[in-house]
């Protein structure tokens, strides 16, 4: 039978699936939630339980390697932002899909990366990075939270901005970006780090406007045309809200790692 999500499970169509099950997991490891609710949280995605070596074709369990894992770090690439991984297939392979969980279990590292081509089955992929892989970027809680309520302004800026914005509809628009939100926003376990989980939620309000923007701007033919500023900004916005997102998920898989019962 198929494990039915809990209330609180994210959509399916989430952009980032490891800003969550990595918590998840990073939970599991510490003892802090069952290994039903990662597997929840795997189903909620429409996302397999096991994880296959891309060399080898071994299959290993999300819950074994949960158990197994030392310390993990989520990252965020984004073409000429590796966001510290090594130049190579498994950190292109990353910054096609826009995330990758590093794994350290003790042996050569692990980049656990989605596999969401909608042309070939879900899965996950165990890549081996070839070298070492330097830790995440550090970033304090408090410095992610000004760069974002930065970042919100011009995000915010780009959208009221567009032909029609100002004199739309204010319910379509609330609409659409709540839809955003809910396709950024981590859901968390239960006992995550408070003021981590309060900037993962600024940020994915952050990288949605900044989404339904760009959307809005593609619409209207405006991408591209005429100055390029608009994209910039965006472009900028995107950045310091997935480094911001990345720390403060980072900081909860953290607390949970050095707070294990």
């Amino acid at each position: 039978m198929a494990a039915i999500p809990h209330p609180n499970s994210p959509p399916a169509e989430s952009v980032y699936l490891l800003t969550t099950l990595a918590p998840w997991a990073a939970a599991f490891g510490a003892r802090r939630c069952a290994g039903d609710d990662l597997l929840d949280e795997l189903a909620a995605f429409g996302m397999p339980a096991v994880i296959v070596d891309a060399e080898s074709g071994a299959r290993t369990g999300w819950l074994e390697l949960a158990r197994s894992a030392r310390s993990w770090s989520v990252r965020l690439p984004a073409p000429g932002a590796p966001d510290g991984l090594p130049p190579g297939p498994a950190a292109h392979a990353a910054g096609v899909v826009g995330e990758a969980l590093v794994v350290d279990t003790g042996a050569a590292p692990l980049l656990v990366i989605p596999q969401r081509d909608p042309d070939r089955a879900t899965g996950w992929i165990a890549h081996r990075p070839g070298g070492p892989v330097p830790p995440p970027a550090e970033m304090g809680l408090g410095e992610a939270r000004l760069s974002l309520l930065d970042a919100i302004g011009g995000a915010t800026a780009v959208l009221t901005g567009l032909p029609g914005a100002s004199d739309g509809d204010a319910a379509t628009l609330r609409a659409e970006l709540a839809a955003q939100v809910s396709r950024f926003l981590p859901v968390l376990p239960p006992g995550a780090h408070a003021r981590a989980a309060e900037v993962a939620s600024l940020a994915a309000q952050v990288l949605a406007t900044g989404a339904l923007a760009t959307a809005r701007r593609a619409s209207f033919g405006l991408a591209g045309a005429h100055s390029q500023e608009p994209d910039r900004r965006l472009a900028e916005v995107a950045a310091a809200a997935r480094a911001a997102l990345a720390a403060s998920v980072n900081r909860v898989i953290d607390e949970y790692t050095r707070h294990a019962v």
